[in-house]
């Protein structure tokens, strides 16, 4: 497992060019960093899973 990212957003855009970050409720050190970071907005959440959109970080800068 990785060492935790403190705003994956940014290389979630850069890497992967995703639009959308599927997380489950597991991952609280993913999730607690995610919610912090202006690039993942969370748009669904239930007691599986959160779905962040990932917004471009250029719009955020």
């Amino acid at each position: 497992m990785g060492k935790p990212v403190a705003q994956p957003g940014a290389a979630i855009h850069d890497r992967f060019n995703a639009a959308y970050v599927f997380a489950d409720r597991e991952h609280e050190a993913f999730l607690a960093h995610a919610a912090a970071d202006p690039v993942l907005l969370e748009i669904y959440r239930d007691h599986d899973a959160v779905i962040f959109e990932v917004v471009s970080p250029e719009l955020i800068r």
